[in-house]
């Protein structure tokens, strides 16, 4: 496997997270030789907009990147949805080299419907916001994508919704959603993905 010598890697993490959701594939890839970044997006609880966090996440890069080095994001469940505004609503896109989402529901999940925090209504499928990013998906088309999710999942429902609908996409049998992140294949197919000349 061709090694990456210090390519910075931004890890988003989900709803409910903290960035210590990382710790093994974060682990995985400092082994694999990348500079990896990942930290808390405050507040965790859906509770403010998506674009919110998102405009959190562009200034810490910044903090942590300067404004032009190029990087991969990874984005796992609503840090997934958190990327793609970073990426289509606030220019993150022309400095990003590859996006990986992780059980990302970027088509709405059904418990979006039940939740009345900004954040999680915008989760909801046929929200105003996810139809507004899927109708822009072409604007991620000048980076390489991959999704990776579980058809076993039972907090993205339906699972389909976890695949882009851009570049590469497999699905892995892992028996709960927050496992995807302690999987091996998964860690292995992130690392390979990036890797990729």
């Amino acid at each position: 496997m061709q090694r990456r010598e210090h390519e910075p890697v931004v890890l988003v993490h989900g709803i409910w997270n903290t960035a210590k959701v990382f710790r093994s594939l974060a682990k995985q890839l400092g082994r694999a030789g990348f500079e990896v970044h990942a930290w808390d997006s405050s507040p965790n609880n859906g509770s403010v907009s998506l674009l919110a966090l998102a405009q959190q996440l562009s200034e810490r890069v910044d903090a942590a990147l300067g404004t032009e080095r190029k990087f991969s994001l990874i984005g796992f469940s609503m840090g997934g949805i958190v990327s793609r505004l970073y990426l289509q609503r606030l220019g993150g896109a022309r400095r990003v080299r590859k996006f990986v989402s992780i059980a990302a529901p970027h088509y709405g999940t059904f418990w979006g419907r039940l939740g009345k925090k900004p954040g999680v209504r915008e989760m909801r499928p046929g929200s105003e916001l996810l139809g507004e990013l899927n109708r822009g998906l072409g604007e991620l088309s000048g980076l390489e994508c991959l999704s990776l999710y579980t058809p076993l999942d039972l907090m993205i429902l339906p699972t389909k919704s976890s695949n882009l609908g851009l570049g590469e996409a497999r699905t892995f049998s892992v028996a709960a959603h927050q496992l995807m992140l302690n999987d091996a294949r998964v860690a292995t197919a992130t690392i390979e993905f990036l890797n990729r000349a």
